[in-house]
């Protein structure tokens, strides 16, 4: 079950991303479009019941179907917010990355890495105590309590 889920969302978001892609949008259009577009719609489970009624799919088949549908679906209003974060924190990054190459400072000549960590609440200690076994600098901004 869970590999058909994979498989399906794998193979949706990459159709899309390509589709998308071919038209000349953005990759940030592309990329949400793909996120967006990853499960098997409604339009699935008509295909399933054709399938099942012309006897071209098995019982077995049409309930993997059926339950890769309801999964996808669900996963949907999920993963879609957390592809836009992500998204954006890539093209932050991008865009850090993009003015340290044109800076001529000393600072950013340097090849030590540094993080930087927006709070340093639960999660930000942990992840602070992983860059400081990586022997990675890094800055807190935000809450220290």
């Amino acid at each position: 079950m869970t590999q058909a889920v994979a498989l399906v969302m794998l193979i949706k978001f990459a159709a899309v991303l390509g589709i998308v892609r071919f038209f000349g949008y953005s990759w940030r259009v592309t990329f949400l479009a793909s996120a967006g577009l990853f499960q098997i719609g409604e339009f699935g489970f008509i295909l399933a019941q054709s399938g099942l009624d012309m006897e071209v799919i098995s019982q077995e088949f049409y309930s993997l179907i059926l339950a890769s549908a309801l999964i996808t679906m669900m996963l949907t209003p999920v993963v879609l917010p957390r592809s836009v974060a992500l998204f954006e924190i890539r093209t932050i990054f991008q865009r850090l990355g993009s003015s340290r190459r044109n800076c001529s400072c000393v600072a950013c000549r340097s090849s030590e890495k540094i993080a930087i960590l927006a709070g340093f609440g639960r999660v930000g200690k942990h992840i602070a105590k992983g860059l400081e076994e990586a022997g990675i600098s890094y800055t807190v901004i935000g809450d220290r309590s």
